[in-house]
């Protein structure tokens, strides 16, 4: 009886995480650029049993242990592109990363595309949301001597400020896109899993638009049904464990 207690109570601790990451997911459902994020489970260690039926074989038949959280992956399908009319907006169809820099100088990739303009030393920098340097194809600062109040972004992500070109947006795709490491705030940073990052060919920007969050609010709400019952399951399995020990215990007195 003790085995049942570990199984469930490890099923209990699978099922929490998939709850948390649901909730994380119904949470950014309208977040600009959010990528949904999906629980993998894998199997604990199996036990090896003998079948009585069978006695001259040995141990065949395996008993399992339970259940563990094995990943947690990012689905980078695109999101829905919305307009805004904004003229710094820029979406990206197809598979491709921005480049922005950090206050650290480390280079992230992302899929907001919100972009806002500041002003340093006589300088005007294009930079995301969260104030960090858009960068070009050469991972190069995007900055300009003039008010980027006359921003166009063409679809290959050339820009121009007044009719004048400043850059090309940087536009970065990977060997292995899911291999990138989580860096908070909706950016990754490249990894030996993602491999380095390499200018990007199959995409176009559409200017004065967003990326929506890929988050299917119906489809969450089913799993998150699915796995607070799962949840349930699991804490009466536990509990019809405890009620049958103390029977046990009382049939000995």
């Amino acid at each position: 009886m003790s085995q049942s207690l570990y199984t469930a109570a490890a099923g209990m601790v699978a099922q929490q995480n998939k709850i948390d990451t649901l909730a994380d997911n119904i949470a950014n459902v309208n977040t600009q650029g959010f990528k949904r994020k999906r629980v993998d489970f894998e199997d604990t260690m199996y036990q090896a049993m003998r079948n009585p039926a069978e006695p001259q074989s040995e141990e065949n038949l395996l008993r399992g242990t339970g259940v563990l959280t094995g990943a947690t992956t990012t689905s980078l399908m695109q999101g829905p592109l919305m307009e805004t009319g904004r003229n710094l907006d820029a979406a990206i169809s197809g598979m491709a990363f921005f480049a922005v820099q950090d206050a650290d100088g480390q280079v992230l990739y992302t899929r907001d595309g919100a972009f806002q303009t500041s002003e340093e030393n006589g300088q005007h920098f294009l930079v995301d949301g969260n104030g960090r340097y858009v960068l070009d194809q050469n991972l190069q600062q995007i900055i300009s001597a003039e008010p980027l109040n006359n921003l166009t972004i063409g679809s290959a992500g050339d820009i121009t400020n007044n009719g004048q070109n400043i850059a090309n947006l940087g536009l970065f795709d990977f060997v292995n896109p899911q291999g990138l490491s989580a860096a908070g705030s909706r950016t990754w940073a490249e990894s030996d899993a993602s491999g380095e990052a390499a200018l990007a060919a199959d995409y176009q920007i559409r200017q004065g638009a967003v990326e929506g969050s890929n988050v299917d609010l119906a489809e969450e709400m089913t799993q998150l049904i699915e796995a607070q019952r799962a949840y349930s399951l699991l804490s009466r399995a536990i509990t019809t464990t405890d009620d049958m020990k103390a029977t046990a215990n009382e049939i000995r007195r």
